[in-house]
């Protein structure tokens, strides 16, 4: 996004702009006209700047195609868990436990978790017992 290009006080600067770039070399930055700081009245040209591969060295960042393969992958490990018990629902099973439209879910998923060791959800985090 490139912003009107200004000409304070007879200075010629270049132009502020907000840049997202997604692929290759993920990045986010802003040029920007500031006032130099001081007494006088000039500008210069500042920079924010957030290269993912410059401040995120030695991290892999996957490329879009390999996000959405192990999207798949992640999606189909979830249908592999989830069918069966669609399956055993369908077939009249499993009842599904009802509970009000959003509400945190039904009082059984509550028990269900301090079963499984966690004292509480506080918002939206589980909590461990100590």
């Amino acid at each position: 996004m490139h912003y009107m290009k200004l000409h304070p006080l007879g200075q010629k600067q270049g132009r502020n702009e907000f840049v997202l770039r997604l692929q290759p070399s993920e990045a986010m930055y802003m040029k920007l006209t500031v006032k130099q700081p001081g007494f006088e009245m000039s500008t210069v040209q500042s920079e924010l700047d957030l290269s993912y591969r410059q401040h995120y060295q030695g991290v892999v960042i996957p490329e879009g195609y390999e996000c959405l393969i192990l999207d798949t992958d992640e999606l189909k490990a979830a249908w592999e868990i989830f069918t069966p018990l669609s399956r055993r629902i369908d077939n009249g099973e499993v009842r599904p436990i009802p509970y009000k439209p959003g509400s945190r879910g039904p009082a059984e998923a509550d028990e269900l978790l301090q079963n499984a060791g966690y004292d509480s959800v506080k918002f939206g985090v589980l909590v461990l017992k100590e």
